[in-house]
């Protein structure tokens, strides 16, 4: 599992000590079990308190984001459970956190949410300090808040809802709970030697109550484990483990130019190759294509036409196979590193497509013997290097139609 740790600064440790009165005040605690919280952003709602840790599950939308804060009396993990979101840190520092991943963030550390693809869902896992034993929503200082809420306190900006809240997939965890939320698997195991057993070496296990003793280390609430490295338990340890089998696949897909640019900046020592297509009826020809595309470079980002693209290319026939469904084949071929989603505005000078490339500044730019390196580069004359890789004959998705259409008549 893949988890980003931050620090603190010296300007956001600045900012806390110049506001620190803030976090003398004294809240009470209010009860959020089987509430929904409305917010501008999306929602979220209570999925597990104790006296140590709170666990939240946001529902983020596209183009909305939390205001940027931090907490007094707490720290913060956030993991990834579908979608991709886009954490926001001081000074305009942005990372990308795809499906499973996760994010630690220290008391004092200024963050916000976001998300790049449509809809995000995360888990928000609160660990309180010794200063509090609830889940306080009032611990914040916002610095950046879109709407206005620098000085309104959680609960006078959050509308919350008590029913009809089975429409936002409301859940809460005890031990023996068992569902599948967003495709990933949400079980909640009293750790024992027995159920140790059942639980897949793979999955991702939060300790919800209790602690593990690893190498040495206590380990308690809010902390992640490997069930494998386990030398002893405490009593009654409660474990939420989540398991996905295409996690992986679903890390691929790359929705906006703003985090296109955050992933080539995390991988700017390799040699990335870059191309585009329809791949409408995947065969044969477009696998050998893709194979040699990635033998290139180190790291292969395709480029997928959307539907409105490919009907301005081949007409209203096509595509035969929608976005969707092309975008959950492609990203189960082994040789593709990242998917690319588009839009091009202007199918003739390639204009969308350009601004890709010139974010990329791929090593070498890929496309099969149908093109000419004369005609790409007077589309896109700042492209470092061209490779123009042979097709198959007569494998392509044309021909595919064609002997369809012949054998259905």
């Amino acid at each position: 599992m893949s988890t980003i740790y931050t620090k603190v600064s010296d300007k956001e440790l600045q900012l806390v000590k110049n506001n620190f009165w803030i976090s003398e005040e004294k809240h009470t605690r209010s009860e959020y079990k089987n509430k929904v919280c409305i917010k501008p952003w999306g929602y979220e709602f209570l999925v597990y308190e104790s006296n140590r840790i709170g666990m939240w599950y946001l529902n983020i939308i596209k183009d909305s984001q939390t205001s940027l804060h931090t907490h007094f009396h707490k720290d913060t993990l956030l993991f990834c459970i579908s979608g991709t979101a886009k954490i926001n840190l001081i000074d305009g520092e942005q990372l990308e956190l795809g499906p499973l991943q996760s994010i630690y963030i220290p008391k004092y550390k200024f963050h916000g949410i976001g998300s790049f693809s449509q809809e995000s869902y995360l888990l928000e896992i609160e660990i309180f300090d010794t200063n509090t034993t609830f889940t306080d929503k009032n611990d914040l200082l916002r610095i950046d808040d879109q709407y206005n809420r620098k000085n309104t306190g959680y609960e006078s900006s959050v509308n919350t809802i008590c029913e009809s809240i089975d429409s936002f997939k409301h859940f809460f965890l005890k031990e023996g709970f068992t569902d599948t939320i967003e495709n990933i698997d949400f079980n909640v195991w009293n750790l024992t030697e027995t159920s140790m057993q059942l639980i897949k070496k793979n999955v991702h296990n939060i300790i919800l109550k209790g602690s593990v003793t690893i190498e040495g280390s206590i380990l308690k609430e809010g902390s992640f484990i490997k069930t494998t490295d386990i030398k002893s338990i405490e009593p009654d340890t409660l474990i939420l483990s989540l398991n996905s089998i295409d996690y992986h696949e679903n890390s691929k897909i790359v929705y906006t130019l703003e985090q296109l640019k955050i992933r080539c900046k995390k991988y700017k020592d390799k040699n990335i190759v870059l191309t585009s297509g329809c791949f409408d009826i995947l065969h044969v020809g477009h696998l050998h294509n893709i194979k040699q595309a990635s033998s290139l470079g180190d790291y292969l980002m395709i480029c997928l036409s959307n539907d409105e693209q490919i009907k301005k290319l081949k007409g209203e026939s096509r595509p035969v196979n929608n976005y969707k469904d092309r975008i959950n084949l492609f990203k189960t071929i082994p040789y593709i590193d990242s998917i690319i989603l588009y839009d091009e505005e202007d199918i003739k000078k390639e204009k969308t497509l350009g601004d890709i490339i010139k974010v990329v500044d791929p090593y070498t730019w890929v496309k099969g013997s149908d093109y000419t390196s004369k005609a790409i580069y007077e589309k896109h004359p700042y492209l470092k290097r061209i490779d123009i890789l042979p097709n198959i004959v007569d494998k392509s998705t044309t021909n595919i139609i064609k002997k369809i259409n012949q054998e259905s008549k």
